[in-house]
């Protein structure tokens, strides 16, 4: 009865809690535990292979220590005030230490009660232990601090909860001595997890994390996940006792856009872009994705999920799916955990996910927050999200707002060649983080690592919505910079724009198709002033349409609004947002491919392309 209370059969049998990830196998005995440590004895864990992994027992004297020394790691910090994870539930001061014996064990399983003297000496080789990792590694800040960094605080709109179980409160329970050795020795026995969880506490306990928020200005030569990343992220996931959000925060960096100065961000748009637009915006760069959210999970439902797994195009592309994980670890778009963690990290929700493979495409993960198990199942998308609570859509008029703008300068430039243009963001949904509140709500596991996304995933029914804000700022600025008087910024992005092939000028025989103005369409002078270029962009795909003198100045605004919102490239921090594909392979012509079409503003014609070459359309505004 026992073991089934704590170990539910649905773990016992499922395929990942039945032995421990094999890369992750750490020998307890690799870090000293004396008082005398020194900082060679401070060394990296040693990997064993799951042959030499035992079921440890602590019947004799060194795991003994191992698990009296428990008390001596770090101080325990976690910002949840539920009674499994109050901070003052915790504490291995006796009164306290009673609070839990009150909440959790009956009387007749209560460990004895230990001397002043015990606590006393326990707590002077804590300092001491204390003062010789902070002179090594430094002091990691805490759950609480790290919730003052500028994006992501936590918020009342934000929360997602699922049902505590004994695995979610084991850890505070190893980390607090809670148990007897007696107690510990029989939990140890329960499952195999347990143990290994137990000891990698005790070995990842001086596992140096640090570089987890730094830049690494090597990113972009990754081939894979290094096995020493995978121990940072680890050790960091113990050290904040499962709390994700934690990890997400003391990262920092780009997994949340540390290096946008939301600040002057907000003074660059100031009388350019709408005051609403402009709250989008800084609620995404600030508080994260979605806007709102606070759900619950049943256990039930957790199961159920994580039992399904992904859909078929991810277990039968493994090593299609690895090397888009590469991708996306290489960019901070994720943090990857083995996938046992997945018994012990609470407030979590899987998803499926499927790959999509098109060829001359790169390869693309799609989050499935829409499928269900079955009738009663909660999913992100059907239960927990909502496109009410979201900012609204606009990019849906953007090819109508787009053929416009060929139609109007067609009719103020009738013997002028009308060139076409777009660019591309390059993983735009994901520059827009999720409140790491609620980020492990929005996980999956791929090739047994879990992964927990801290920028919005593709199939979300929110990311659209998050990241429609940014793109329509980005047109109001555009449009604002179009203007001759930041001539400037042709020189300051001369080294993109240089890499634009343009097509041929029109020959004297080349004839135009006429446009005719009417009671909504007069040209693109106001005034006898030409407007400054109108940009539109469908989701993170800006159209452009203007005459050959005017085009380099539309091409550098654009991409000079990119930067202004998204931060200044800095190749060897992060990746560019500005997707440069098109400027290597696209050309700036009269006809393009745009949004799906074939347009012409020679002949004013809109055409399927090749799969349907019959089908042609003449360009006309109503």
């Amino acid at each position: 009865m026992i073991y089934s209370a704590i170990c539910p059969q649905d773990f016992i049998s499922s395929k990942i809690f039945q032995s421990p990830t094999t890369n992750l196998l750490c020998s307890p005995t690799s870090v000293c535990l004396s008082d005398n440590n020194n900082k060679s004895s401070l060394s990296k864990p040693k990997i064993l292979s799951s042959a030499s992994q035992q079921i440890p027992s602590i019947n004799n004297t060194s795991d003994k220590k191992l698990y009296n020394t428990l008390s001596l790691s770090p101080k325990i910090n976690s910002s949840h005030k539920s009674i499994a994870f109050h901070n003052s539930s915790l504490s291995s001061s006796p009164n306290k230490h009673k609070y839990l014996q009150s909440t959790i064990l009956p009387s007749s399983q209560k460990p004895k009660a230990t001397s002043s003297h015990t606590f006393t000496q326990q707590s002077l080789a804590s300092k001491q232990l204390k003062s010789k990792l902070h002179s090594y590694y430094g002091e990691y800040p805490s759950s609480s601090r790290l919730t003052l960094h500028k994006f992501g605080r936590p918020s009342k709109n934000h929360s997602f909860t699922t049902d505590v179980v004994f695995d979610h409160i084991l850890i505070f329970l190893f980390k607090s001595r809670f148990f007897t050795s007696s107690e510990c020795k029989n939990v140890l026995e329960i499952h195999p997890l347990y143990s290994h969880l137990f000891h990698l506490i005790k070995t990842l306990r001086t596992y140096d994390f640090r570089p987890l928020s730094k830049i690494d200005p090597t990113y972009s030569t990754r081939t894979s996940i290094s096995m020493d990343r995978k121990m940072q992220f680890t050790a960091a996931l113990l050290h904040y006792n499962f709390h994700a959000a934690s990890v997400i925060r003391f990262c920092g960096n780009n997994y949340t856009n540390m290096h946008i100065d939301t600040s002057q961000l907000r003074k660059t748009l100031h009388n350019i872009v709408p005051p609403n637009i402009i709250t989008y915006v800084l609620k995404a760069l600030t508080i994260g994705a979605p806007s709102f959210i606070n759900g619950h999970s049943s256990r039930e439902n957790f199961l159920d999920y994580y039992h399904y797994g992904n859909h078929n195009t991810i277990t039968n592309n493994p090593a299609l799916v690895a090397k888009a994980l590469v991708k996306e670890d290489t960019y901070n778009f994720f943090l990857p955990f083995p996938s046992w963690v997945v018994r012990f990290l609470y407030h979590l929700h899987l998803s499926p996910e499927g790959l999509v493979v098109k060829p001359g495409k790169t390869d693309r993960l799609v989050f499935d927050a829409t499928f269900k198990i079955h009738h009663s199942s909660s999913s992100l998308n059907t239960t927990w999200t909502h496109v009410k609570d979201e900012p609204p859509i606009w990019y849906g008029t953007a090819f109508r707002r787009h053929l416009t703008r060929i139609w109007n300068l067609r009719m103020s430039f009738p013997l002028e060649e009308i060139l076409l243009w777009d660019d591309d963001v390059s993983g735009a949904f994901r520059l827009v983080k999720y409140n790491p509140e609620i980020a492990a709500a929005f996980s999956a596991i791929l090739n047994n690592i879990l992964c927990v996304p801290v920028g919005q995933n593709f199939g979300g029914n929110t990311s659209a919505q998050n990241w429609e804000g940014i793109a329509r700022a980005r047109e109001y600025l555009a449009q604002h910079f179009s203007n001759t008087n930041f001539s400037f910024l042709l020189k300051k992005h001369k080294s993109i724009l240089s890499l634009i092939k343009f097509s041929s000028p029109p020959t004297k025989t080349i004839k135009f198709s006429k446009a005719f103005p009417d009671s909504h369409h007069q040209g693109v002078y106001t005034d006898n002033v030409i407007q400054n270029t109108p940009h539109n962009t469908f989701v993170d795909d800006n159209c452009i349409a203007e005459i050959r003198p005017r085009m380099p100045q539309a091409m550098a605004a654009s991409v000079e609004s990119l930067f202004a919102i998204l931060g200044q490239p800095d190749i060897l921090s992060r990746r560019s947002p500005l997707s440069m594909d098109k400027y290597y392979q696209a050309e700036c012509s009269y006809t393009k491919k745009q949004l799906g079409y074939l347009i012409n503003t020679r002949l004013m014609t809109v055409t399927f392309p090749n799969e349907m070459p019959y089908a042609r359309i003449r360009i006309r505004v109503n």
